[in-house]
C-alpha cells in the first residue's frame, strides 16, 4: 500500500519514506549518512519551496522533521545559499530590458548557454515570476548550440504548466512536463544547430531568428 498510495509533494520525501519503510537507519556519526540526509533535505526544500508550496503534504513535513537532526548543517547551508556564478549575474542583468510582458505573461530568450549553466534558465524564470503584474514566466535558451530548453513558472490556476510544457516540447519532437506551477520542456534543433566554429556575427543573427520564432510559438501556444 505504501508504494502505490503514498502522497508527497516531493520526490525526495517519497525516497525517504521508502528508506524508512525498510527500516534503514541513518547513523548520525557517519559522514556518508549525513550527506545522504542533507541531499534528501535539499530535494524536499527545492520541490516544496521550503515547505511553502501548495503541493506540500504532511509527509513532506514529517520527512523534513525526521531528517533535520541527521543533516550536515554547514553543507546544507552552503547548498541552499549557493554562490552565484558571475555569468549568471551578467545574464540576469542583461535580460531585464528584453522581457516581453503581455497580460501577465512574461517571455524571454537568454541566448546561447553552456549546458553546465542549464539551471540558470529556471533561476531566471523563478525571478521573473515574482515581478509585479507577472503571473507566468517562460524563459528559454539554446544549450550547447543544439537544444532549445525552456522553463515555465506560473501562479495562474488557469494555466496548466505540465500540459503547456508537454505541448511546447512534443510538438517539436522533444519532451516536456512538470507539476502545478512549474515545469520545463526541450527539443533538439537537428540540422539547425549552431556550430561552435561559426563566426560571432552569424551566431548572433542565427540566435535572433530562433529567439523570435520561439517567442512567437510560445505566445501562440499559451494563448490558444
Amino acid at each position: 500500500q505504501l508504494y502505490y498510495n503514498i502522497h508527497a509533494g516531493s520526490c525526495a520525501s517519497t525516497i525517504y519514506q521508502f528508506i524508512k519503510h525498510h527500516e534503514v537507519q541513518f547513523d548520525e556519526d557517519s559522514e556518508i549518512d549525513k550527506r545522504v540526509a542533507t541531499a534528501i533535505l535539499v530535494g524536499i526544500a527545492t520541490d516544496t519551496e521550503m515547505l511553502c508550496s501548495p503541493e506540500t503534504t504532511e509527509l513532506d513535513v514529517q520527512s523534513w522533521s525526521d531528517l533535520l537532526s541527521k543533516r550536515d548543517p554547514n553543507l546544507l547551508s552552503r547548498i541552499i545559499k549557493y554562490n552565484i556564478p558571475k555569468v549568471w549575474v551578467e545574464h540576469k542583468a542583461s535580460i531585464v530590458q528584453k522581457v516581453h510582458i503581455s497580460d501577465g505573461i512574461a517571455v524571454v530568450g537568454i541566448g546561447l548557454l553552456d549546458s553546465k549553466h542549464r539551471d540558470l534558465i529556471s533561476s531566471i524564470a523563478d525571478d521573473i515570476k515574482t515581478w509585479d503584474e507577472v503571473h507566468t514566466a517562460i524563459v528559454y535558451a539554446l544549450l550547447d548550440g543544439e537544444t532549445m530548453v525552456g522553463s515555465v513558472r506560473s501562479s495562474n490556476s488557469g494555466i496548466s504548466v505540465p500540459a503547456l510544457c508537454k505541448t511546447l516540447g512534443e510538438n517539436k519532437s522533444g519532451n516536456g512536463g512538470g507539476k502545478p506551477g512549474k515545469g520545463a520542456y526541450s527539443y533538439p534543433l537537428g540540422g539547425g544547430s549552431i556550430d561552435d566554429e561559426e563566426d560571432e556575427p552569424i551566431v548572433d543573427l542565427t540566435w535572433k531568428l530562433f529567439e523570435v520564432k520561439e517567442k512567437s510559438r510560445i505566445l501562440k501556444t499559451i494563448k490558444g
